[in-house]
């Protein structure tokens, strides 16, 4: 990744206005961010992550070849997952710990030898909770216990399901619901964010407070638990 060829993430001045006071509690407490932007080591924090990112990449390669040359391979099913997001300027921030789409989307793909389709795409939101149904799917293996999941092949099936149950990212008494279209997160406090995914997928405005908010909220809120 060429220093001369890094992207760093469009910012904002005002990107911070329509915040209330824990979201802007939670931005960047080390002043991380800031420092970078100070010294102009911005591009080379971003190159050093991408690197990363590329290293892993490789490393998932030389599995799935490895799968693909073995006598089993044919019969393997590979479930890839990874932590939650991170943060390389949006909002300001550098670091994970917010509710924002940085932090909460993550990568997640299945090779499953005769259901899935090699660069086939589903489109609308699903939770990690699913994993454990799924993987319990693939292997023909019963639960023990009762998940809160649902098996991602039922989604695939009925792509209508997962639009009914949008997964929700809950972190100490802050929580946030994502759909196919719009995010919404409740703070402890009661503060609240809304943001159009599709129309404005880096959450620069906050739509709290806009004739088209209300009904969006109510709709979204009842996905959220009580506590």
């Amino acid at each position: 990744h060429p220093l001369e060829e890094i992207v760093v993430p469009e910012i904002r001045p005002d990107d911070l206005d329509d915040l209330g006071p824990v979201a802007l509690g939670i931005i960047d407490p080390q002043d991380m961010w800031e420092q970078l932007t100070e010294s102009g080591l911005q591009a080379a924090a971003i190159q050093a992550y991408q690197a990363a990112i590329t290293f892993v990449d490789h490393l998932v390669g030389q599995v799935l070849n490895s799968v693909a040359d073995s006598n089993g391979g044919d019969d393997t099913a590979i479930v890839i997952w990874s932590d939650h997001g991170y943060h390389l300027g949006e909002k300001l921030h550098l670091r994970k710990f917010t509710l924002w789409e940085r932090s909460t989307r993550v990568p997640l793909l299945l090779k499953v030898p005769g259901t899935t389709e090699p660069g086939s795409t589903f489109e609308e939101p699903v939770s990690l909770l699913d994993l454990a149904p799924t993987v319990r799917d693939i292997c023909g293996a019963e639960a023990h216990i009762e998940q809160d999941g649902v098996s991602l092949f039922e989604l695939l099936d009925t792509p209508s399901r997962a639009a009914e149950r949008p997964p929700i990212t809950v972190w100490g008494e802050h929580l946030s619901v994502r759909t196919a279209t719009h995010r919404l997160i409740r703070y402890g406090n009661g503060e609240m964010e809304l943001y159009d995914s599709i129309a404005d997928p880096d959450e620069f405005t906050n739509l709290i407070g806009t004739p088209e908010a209300a009904g969006l909220v109510s709709e979204l809120e009842r996905h959220l638990p009580a506590q």
